[in-house]
């Protein structure tokens, strides 16, 4: 996340994210936090999918500092967020 497109913040996909997802963020300051992906994934090109694979660019409404990671983890370990 190193990037805003119309006043949305700009995540490139390294793996797969789907719609709906709950994913951990990673920020550069060290803090942990989660985040649940929209119901429906916007690209940059302004298509919907359901999911998005490596390479994609994706736009999602929260902001999130430069360099922040998303990863997937486990519902066991969401719950201590």
């Amino acid at each position: 996340t190193e990037e805003m497109l119309k006043g949305r913040c700009v995540i490139r996909v390294r793996n797969n994210i789907m719609a709906g997802e709950t994913l951990e963020t990673l920020v550069p300051d060290g803090s942990i936090s989660a985040i649940t992906m929209p119901q429906r994934l916007v690209t940059t090109d302004g298509n919907q999918v359901e999911c998005a694979n490596n390479s994609q660019h994706i736009l999602i409404d929260q902001v999130l500092e430069p360099y922040t990671i998303l990863r997937r983890v486990s519902a066991r370990i969401l719950h201590k967020i």
